[in-house]
């Protein structure tokens, strides 16, 4: 299967997403935040990034934002989760989810995203 980055401070939700990704076979790295997350794929480039908007230190976007600024990581699919309505300008992640959200919609976004990154390849 793949391996993914997972990337939110609230570690229910991070363990949540890690649980729902791992029973359907991935290899998961979970961390709590953006530098953290950037060092973790610069460690090892995951087949797909899933991470939590409104975080301290770094938002989610700003973490996409600086994947897609260097070339070797701007492949990475990417799905953003949010809270909140406001951030509407999401045309930088692949997919985003609003929270909360299923395990089932997750795995929905993950299985699409993993297809599309294999067959674009």
């Amino acid at each position: 299967m793949a391996f993914i980055v997972v990337v939110d401070d609230d570690a229910d939700v991070r363990e949540l997403i890690e649980t729902t990704l791992v029973l359907d076979g991935h290899e998961v790295r979970a961390v709590t935040g953006g530098p953290e997350a950037l060092a973790a794929v610069r460690e090892r480039q995951p087949d797909l990034l899933v991470t939590d908007h409104v975080m301290p230190g770094m938002t989610g976007l700003e973490l996409v934002r600086a994947l897609r600024e260097d070339a070797a990581t701007a492949p990475i699919p990417t799905i953003l989760l949010t809270g909140t309505e406001k951030y509407r300008d999401l045309s930088m992640v692949d997919r985003w989810l609003e929270k909360p959200f299923s395990p089932v919609a997750l795995r929905t976004h993950v299985q699409a995203l993993l297809r599309r990154s294999a067959s674009a390849r």
